[in-house]
C-alpha cells in the first residue's frame, strides 16, 4: 500500500512539473493586407505540435520554453518558416503572401 501511495504521489508531482514547464505561444496569421487567414497549418518542427488557425487567424500552442522552428502553410499562400525563442507570454504574429498564378491565354 505504501508503494502505491508513493507511486501515485510521484505521478502527480511529475504531471505538475511538466505542466508548469509549458507556456502558451499565441499569435495571429494575416495576409499582406492585414486580413486574418483561417485554416493556416502551424507546425512546430521536431515536436508533435500541429494546430490550425481559427476564423480570426488566431492560434495557440503549448510548449516548454526554448527555441523552436514554426512552419506556417496554407493553400494559395506562400509558406513561412520562423525561428522563435519561446518564453512566458510569447506572441508570434505572421503575415503570409498570396500566391498569384499568371495564366497565359491561348489564341
Amino acid at each position: 500500500m505504501k508503494k502505491l501511495v508513493s507511486l501515485i504521489a510521484f505521478c502527480f508531482c511529475s504531471v505538475l512539473l511538466f505542466a508548469q514547464g509549458n507556456v502558451d505561444v499565441k499569435g495571429k496569421v494575416t495576409d499582406e493586407n492585414g486580413k486574418a487567414i483561417a485554416n493556416v497549418e502551424v507546425v512546430v518542427k521536431n515536436t508533435t505540435q500541429t494546430v490550425k488557425t481559427n476564423d480570426q487567424g488566431e492560434y495557440t500552442v503549448s510548449l516548454p520554453e526554448g527555441k523552436y522552428v514554426f512552419k506556417f502553410t496554407r493553400l494559395s499562400y506562400g509558406t513561412k518558416t520562423v525561428l522563435a525563442q519561446v518564453v512566458s507570454n510569447t506572441e508570434l504574429d505572421v503575415a503570409l503572401e498570396k500566391i498569384h498564378n499568371s495564366k497565359t491565354s491561348r489564341r
